[in-house]
């Protein structure tokens, strides 16, 4: 669009300018110039020149600001996946310290049932992180913006895998709430459920680490 539009400015000035010259070797400008009609002319021309060029600034304008809008929903993407596994990160922390294991020292339960409260907010912390993701991907493609094609299916495994966890930590907060409070449970049931949550935040943690091993450039397309 640009490159059409500067190669239409530059033919308008060269038959403007292709007119005066004829003009001036006809003598017709010299009679234009001693006519009151002679001024409102050229004055005519500037504007219209100006005018062009006022399109052109305001095309550019308008260009840088829909590049500017696409890195910024690209952006956000990216911040939103790194926003999800630092919830994980803290959700992973919380678990380490109370789902019962080898060297894992048992605390009161005050502190569980913080850290069970804990938990609680972070997943649903996780909940609106992942509606969050979803929409920015989906913003994407209005600014012309697509995930490289190597890159595609990890969107896909990220949802799948918060998904599980979600599942996974309502259940293992239940499993765990129980045995703070002394009530029936069983200890291999939460290793399962713990060991389900693992797998998952590995898969995550692993799609993260290829992409800030990527330039930012490997991972969007931005078409025009």
């Amino acid at each position: 669009m640009e490159k059409s539009f500067l190669i239409f400015l530059t033919l308008t000035a060269f038959i403007t300018g292709s007119t005066i010259g004829a003009s001036l070797e006809e003598g017709s400008l010299r009679n234009l110039l001693n006519q009151e009609k002679a001024t409102d002319i050229i004055s005519s021309l500037s504007t219209f020149i100006g005018v062009l060029f006022a399109i052109y600034t305001y095309r550019r304008w308008v260009d840088g600001k829909r590049k500017d809008d696409s890195y910024l929903a690209a952006k956000k993407y990216l911040t939103c996946t790194d926003e999800i596994e630092d919830i994980l990160q803290e959700m992973n922390f919380q678990y380490k310290h109370i789902c019962p294991a080898p060297g894992v020292i048992a605390e009161d339960n005050e502190v569980s049932m913080q850290r069970i409260n804990h938990l609680i907010i972070s997943r649903d912390k996780l909940s609106h992180s992942m509606l969050k993701h979803k929409k920015y991907h989906r913003e994407l493609k209005f600014w012309n913006v697509y995930i490289k094609e190597k890159f595609k299916t990890d969107h896909i495994q990220i949802n799948i895998s918060i998904s599980e966890i979600l599942t996974i930590s309502r259940i293992l907060n239940n499993q765990l709430y129980h045995l703070i409070n002394h009530n029936p449970c069983d200890k291999k049931e939460i290793t399962f459920s713990k060991n389900r949550f693992n797998k998952n935040l590995d898969s995550i943690q692993k799609i993260n680490k290829i992409r800030n091993d990527s330039e930012f450039s490997d991972f969007f397309e931005f078409r025009k």
